[in-house]
């Protein structure tokens, strides 16, 4: 600081104010914290994305599996593209009717499926062994933009995710 005022009587000096070269050096010290962090944000945010996408999905398994307890009937879903489907037989006929199939949308960035084709909760939130399918329980495997994941939903409905790989 440079610049010095004196009171009305000249008794005291006092400092006041800042040079150009230290606003200058502060505010080139943060531009870089700035530039540094949005650099870090911007390479996190794919697999922020990812992270969200699982945890859309393991949402909705719950969702299904909430509403197999509370409607107390049995809720079939299923990954069709980028959606969750689930289908609760309200009617009781058998057929999946238009008015019986709600969707979730997950994400449309990455690439779903399920093991067995379907999984199925009953009225105790428990999953139902499906045809097909050696094990009471589904895998549903989860290919996203910067790594894949198994979600496996146990025979008591507990989902579980296993992280399989990271891609460059």
């Amino acid at each position: 600081m440079t610049h010095t005022i004196r009171n009305s009587q000249n008794k005291r000096l006092v400092k006041a104010g800042f040079t150009l070269t230290e606003l200058m050096v502060t505010v080139g010290v943060m531009g870089a914290m700035s530039a540094t962090a949005f650099v870090n944000i911007a390479n996190r945010m794919p697999a922020m994305r990812d992270e969200r996408a699982v945890a859309v999905l393991i949402s909705g398994i719950r969702e299904c599996r909430l509403a197999a307890v509370t409607s107390n009937m049995p809720v079939e879903w299923w990954v069709s593209g980028s959606d969750l489907m689930l289908w609760a037989d309200e009617d009781g006929d058998g057929v999946e009717d238009e008015s019986e199939v709600r969707t979730l949308d997950i994400d449309d960035r990455g690439y779903y499926s399920t093991y067995p084709s379907r999984g199925k909760f009953d009225s105790r939130g428990e999953v139902i062994q499906m045809q097909g399918s050696p094990y009471p329980g589904v895998w549903v495997f989860c290919h996203l933009e910067t790594r894949y994941d198994w979600l496996i939903v146990s025979g008591k409905g507990d989902v579980r995710t296993y992280q399989t790989g990271m891609f460059n």
